[in-house]
């Protein structure tokens, strides 16, 4: 799958739950995120758990991650599983106005091509 535009409106479906959010592909960003926010005010406090907190530096701050969940996005008509991280602080790693990034690893397992 070829994608021109990098933002665009995509569905996120966890434990039955399904919504509609605009979604930034990109490939400039390794991981999947949504902030913490949205997550609780979509699904609740269901998220799960990382035994130890991964880390990520935006300049000289510290990120230390715990919060994630596995969730199905729809991307046009195809169905892909996304491993999210929950932080709102990791929506700063992009200037789009977006409410999930979708990052590389993602794209690349599901053949998507986006072009930035």
């Amino acid at each position: 799958m070829v994608m021109i535009m990098v933002v665009m409106n995509v569905y996120v479906t966890y434990r039955g739950r399904r919504y509609m959010v605009k979604a930034l592909l990109t490939k400039r960003i390794w991981f999947n995120a949504i902030s913490q926010s949205l997550f609780q005010r979509l699904f609740g406090s269901t998220w799960l758990r990382v035994k130890k907190p991964l880390v990520f530096y935006r300049g000289d701050e510290k990120i230390e991650v715990d919060k994630y969940a596995d969730v199905t996005v729809e991307i046009g008509k195809l169905m892909i599983k996304a491993h999210l991280l929950i932080d709102d602080r990791l929506m700063g790693y992009t200037m789009e106005e977006c409410d999930m990034i979708i990052g590389r690893e993602t794209l690349e397992k599901n053949k998507i091509q986006v072009f930035e």
